[in-house]
């Protein structure tokens, strides 16, 4: 199912959610998700204790795009699954959520995985900054390098903390015009003018855009 539900179709959904059958709570779950409301983190925050590991991962992606920072706790649970499908999924739900608090945890989950790089996923997402993309000595595709970095910016206490934002390749068009490449990041940015001509009215100094 895709796009809005009507009210009578969302009632039925919402009826699936109470059966015992799992498969059943996944599937109407799932297509509940772009229905769901502030209202129903209490519903979510169940079904993310469930013990059928297919209604979690639903639960979790519900989380991820709800975003209400309410289901952190009960989605960074899911950080200590079993397996490591589940736990990527917790990580990159918190990561969309922008958990800042569990940046922490998320790095002590990582420096436990042997075979996952979701931690890289997290950071991004919560902090605006790819780890491997701000190093060029580092290989961009390798998973060591990922989890290497986060690590990295973890011991550094980067991740709780939103970067500055960097211009890059700013050029100007003409005398009035110039243009740049915001590559992360969001802030007031400051422009230095050249100063004035002796004689002249410009005003020098600092802009502000």
């Amino acid at each position: 199912m895709s796009g809005s539900a009507g009210p009578e179709a969302e009632r039925g959904l919402r009826y699936c959610l109470s059966l015992p059958d799992f498969d059943a709570v996944t599937a109407a779950l799932r297509a509940l998700i772009p229905q769901l409301r502030a209202a129903d983190v209490p519903l979510l925050a169940g079904l993310l204790r469930s013990e059928d590991r297919a209604v979690r991962e639903a639960a979790i992606a519900a989380a991820s795009k709800l975003g209400d920072l309410a289901l952190a706790d009960p989605v960074a649970a899911c950080l200590d699954a079993a397996t490591p499908d589940e736990r990527m999924q917790a990580a990159i739900a918190l990561g969309a959520m922008r958990a800042t608090r569990l940046a922490s945890r998320l790095a002590d989950g990582l420096a436990a995985e042997t075979g996952q790089a979701f931690g890289a996923f997290a950071r991004w997402i919560l902090t605006g900054v790819d780890p491997v993309s701000q190093d060029s000595s580092r290989p961009g595709d390798s998973t060591a390098a990922v989890r290497t970095a986060w690590l990295e910016a973890a011991a550094a206490g980067e991740l709780t903390a939103p970067p500055a934002p960097e211009i890059r390749a700013p050029r100007q068009l003409d005398r009035n015009l110039a243009d740049f490449h915001l590559a992360f990041g969001r802030g007031v940015l400051r422009i230095d003018f050249a100063p004035a001509s002796p004689g002249t009215n410009w005003p020098g100094g600092r802009g502000r855009c």
